[in-house]
């Protein structure tokens, strides 16, 4: 259904707000949301949030369209194969629980859901990463109805993919916590703790802290004292922009939350929807300091940022000094008796008993307001501008900053909203019909079309005593007590000195009222498959899925290499595939006979592009399509969906899917095969056994990782250009990030690489480890895969040839050469190594 409203000629977005449970489901109803989005208690991003099992999500459903507001269920994680028939079933359950969709990350899973349960609608999750109009043109080919964008676009951007797409809905992120990494592009907690945040469980390692290091001679290059959680974002407050945003024609605004408390998303939904609701008005947009503070007061990590969809693409972007809550400046310590334990503090807003104050940003150490003195009396309020004594089991500091982490009084307004009492009322209208002789007639509807009718059983008598007037109709029509209703026009028809017991009255309005409820929530059904009929699908599904197919393909290897002058020191024995960025042909270092000499010599050269190409990009390699095909690329190896269809004009040209596609199963492969790739890279994050379902259920060509760092975030915000004041304009050679080789040391000591893209202003954090499966090389050949990638995109110059030999010869040979190349497998030893995911798994 569709929730967005005109006033005054203005038509307003849907305002989508996040509940983790029922209090914040609740919340968020009666704060004003247009649409609350909810996880199951499997297979949500939000795992540790406490989720909704089924008879909630059909009692939030029901509340829900009974006031008029979607419900919609986020299965916004990858999944595995031997999950897959669990994760139907319960997006089958949700669709005969009239979920009004879906919000999906995993291609497979969304395609298995629009073939066996076609009455569900497709919302595509943030988690795919979907930047371009490209992507989300191809999303609305495959059944989607939404697409929800990137964080990472700016409003012009989205401006224009909106004007792009027809027939696709477009959403976007307007408050909440923001990832530094591209959403889905993220496997830092995945690697580092075996907890991915593709299956909900991120530890968030962003939020820690980081020292900016020259890799090179390991000193530091920043020293930020107590600013360095370099990689904490601050959270996301659009609501001074909010005006621009809804006429960028977006479908819907959404509110990030899910683990957050039903007070936050009880504040946060009752601001923003006070301000969409302004901006139908003709009055002029001011947003109030008060409001601000309010959002702050309930969730802040030192301040707020417009994100780049306000425009801030710098250090504005980043919290530095604390990855945790901040709350609202109080006032300053004036002077503290650490014998009473009493601290002076010059109030600069108002302090009351209840509230929670602290000093430190990053301490845990917190002082509940319990007792407040004003020139010696007790008192439970002071006001701004007020000195006051507060007992307190802290210690201060004279001239230490006082922060205001708990507001009570805010806390009490937000409990309000889901404390039974029914704020969300949905406007009816009637009309009374009663004449002499005949029992009440009374018609009723409401705004979105629906109508139905009651009649009384008693006739109307002529009165005697008692004259039944139209007033006294209207008040008992307006009584509709603690329903979700309310009476907004009606219409009397009634004859003159009649009279009718006023419990008649009562008893068709309540007839009514239920009846016009009933039609609500009826008029929201689903129709989903016949139960039996998905059972019986579901079941050639899961014994589709046992099947494994024992015959395998000779792997060729094939290498990565970060720029193409190494192709001159290394030996392609055995290198059935080399990938060459597409930086290095745009710069035209591609030499068009040195492609075709390799590619004769049974070696397919693939062109590389990276996991984000946003509109500048993509019109680039539409200009250079004719290019390519004159080098004579065999292929291409592609990051995001929004390039799966650009080549398919050029004849004999393969596609390959890169692993930032995060294929975890062998469903999202067919999807791809079926889209038109011819390979896939599998996920990193999978185990062998599960690898080698994937591999074995597809025909696809398919390759794995075996050697190389992995990326584990990429970013959009350069904090290198930021910090060393040395941010020119994209492209420039006296970018600072061109001069160095950069990481981050986290507290373990561990160095994490960084890889600046200058020309397009973002950057890859790479594993402190590098991937290495040299000594389990007969395990992996025993997959099937179709190639096994060697990465050197960070690796020494003068282990380039002999790391290429190593594998060709293990490919050859097997595990006896190992001990011939005993002196470079000690220096990864050295260096630092990892199996990743491949014999341990992940959460």
């Amino acid at each position: 259904m569709d929730l967005t409203r005109k006033v005054s000629g203005i038509k307003l977005p849907e305002l989508l707000a996040p509940a983790g449970n029922m209090q914040s489901f609740l919340a968020a109803v009666e704060s004003g949301a247009d649409a609350v989005y909810v996880g199951a208690k499997e297979f949500s991003a939000r795992q540790y949030a406490e989720n909704f099992n089924d008879k909630e999500l059909a009692s939030a459903v029901k509340y829900a369209h009974l006031r008029g507001v979607n419900v919609y269920l986020a299965l916004n994680t990858l999944i595995l194969d031997h999950e897959f028939s669990k994760a139907l079933e319960v997006i089958y359950r949700a669709c005969t629980n009239d979920i009004d969709a879906v919000i999906i990350q995993d291609i497979g899973l969304a395609d298995q859901a629009a073939k066996l349960i076609p009455g569900i609608r497709l919302h595509a999750s943030t988690q795919m990463t979907v930047h371009n109009f490209e992507g989300v043109n191809l999303l609305k080919k495959m059944g989607f109805k939404r697409v929800v964008l990137a964080r990472e676009l700016t409003l012009e951007q989205i401006t224009d993919i909106v004007r792009m797409a027809s027939g696709i809905e477009i959403e976007t992120f307007i408050h909440g916590a923001l990832c530094v990494s591209y959403s889905g592009q993220c496997l830092f907690s995945s690697m580092i703790g075996g907890r991915s945040g593709n299956r909900g469980r991120c530890a968030q390692p962003c939020r820690q802290r980081y020292r900016f290091i020259d890799t090179s001679s390991g000193h530091e290059v920043y020293d930020g004292s107590q600013a360095n959680y370099l990689l904490s974002t601050k959270d996301l407050c659009t609501v001074g922009i909010l005006p621009e945003i809804v006429k960028a024609g977006v479908h819907s605004l959404k509110i990030e939350g899910r683990m957050k408390s039903p007070e936050y998303v009880a504040t946060v939904t009752r601001i923003y929807r006070k301000y969409l609701d302004f901006i139908g008005s003709d009055r002029q947009y001011t947003v109030k300091d008060d409001d601000i503070k309010d959002l702050k007061s309930v969730f802040n990590r030192g301040g707020f940022t417009k994100g780049f969809i306000g425009g801030d693409n710098k250090l504005n972007l980043m919290s530095t000094d604390t990855p945790s809550h901040k709350g609202v400046v109080c006032g300053k310590v004036i002077g503290f008796d650490e014998r009473a334990r009493m601290v002076d503090i010059k109030l600069e807003t108002a302090l009351r008993h209840g509230d929670v104050i602290k000093s430190n940003p990053e301490s845990d150490d917190r002082t509940t307001v319990t007792k407040i003195l004003s020139d010696g009396e007790k008192v439970k309020y002071g006001s701004a501008g007020a000195v006051v004594k507060i007992q307190t089991s802290q210690f201060w500091s004279k001239g230490d900053v006082v922060y205001k982490v708990y507001d009570k009084k805010l806390m009490e307004k937000a409990e309000t909203s889901y404390s039974g009492k029914l704020y969300k009322k949905v406007p009816l209208y009637a009309e009374f019909f009663l004449g002499f002789g005949k029992p009440v007639q009374l018609v009723v509807w409401d705004d979105e079309g629906n109508k139905v009718e009651a009649a009384g059983k008693k006739p109307a008598e002529g009165a005697k005593k008692t004259v039944l007037t139209p007033e006294r109709v209207l008040d008992q029509l307006e009584s509709m007590g603690n329903t979700p209703f309310y009476l907004a026009r009606a219409e009397i028809h009634m004859e003159d000195e009649l009279f009718l017991p006023v419990s008649e009255i009562n008893s068709v309005r309540r007839k009514a009222v239920e009846a016009i409820g009933e039609e609500r929530i009826r008029r929201r059904v689903n129709r989903c498959e016949d139960e039996k009929v998905f059972r019986e699908q579901l079941n050639v599904i899961s014994r589709d899925a046992g099947e494994i197919r024992t015959e395998s393909n000779k792997p060729g290897i094939s290498v990565f290499v970060p720029n193409i002058e190494l192709l001159e020191q290394s030996n392609l024995q055995n290198v059935s595939r080399i990938y060459i960025p597409a930086a290095q042909f745009y710069s035209d270092r591609v030499i068009p006979g040195v492609i075709e000499d390799i590619n004769r010599k049974g070696t397919e050269v693939f062109i590389a592009f990276p996991r984000i190409t946003d509109r500048p990009e993509m019109e680039r390699i539409y200009h250079s399509i004719k290019k390519i095909e004159d080098c004579g690329f065999a292929g291409a190896l592609i990051g995001n969906l929004g390039l799966v269809k650009i080549f398919k004009i050029l004849k004999n040209f393969k596609i390959h899917a890169d692993y930032s596609f995060n294929l975890l199963n062998r469903f999202s492969a067919e999807s791809l095969q079926r889209l038109g790739l011819d390979g896939i890279t599998i996920s990193p994050e999978l185990e062998l056994k599960q690898l080698q379902k994937v591999i074995s259920g597809t025909s696809i060509e398919s390759e794995i990782m075996v050697h190389g760092r992995i990326p584990l975030m990429t970013s959009r915000y350069c904090f290198a250009g930021d910090i060393l004041h040395g941010c020119g304009a994209a492209g420039e050679e006296s970018r600072t990030c061109r001069k160095q080789d950069y990481g981050l040391k986290d507290k373990t000591g561990a160095v994490f690489p960084i890889l600046f893209d200058p020309e397009c202003c973002r950057f890859d954090i790479l594993n402190s480890k590098v991937l290495c499966l040299a000594w389990d090389f007969e395990e992996i050949k025993k997959l099937g895969a179709r190639h096994i990638r060697v990465d050197l995109t960070h690796e020494k110059k003068e282990n380039i040839r002999e790391t290429i030999n190593l594998y060709s010869r293990l490919l050859e040979e097997g595990d006896e050469v190992l001990d011939k190349y005993r002196e470079i497998l000690e220096d990864i030893k050295q260096r630092g190594f990892t199996r990743g995911h491949y014999f341990r798994g992940v959460e």
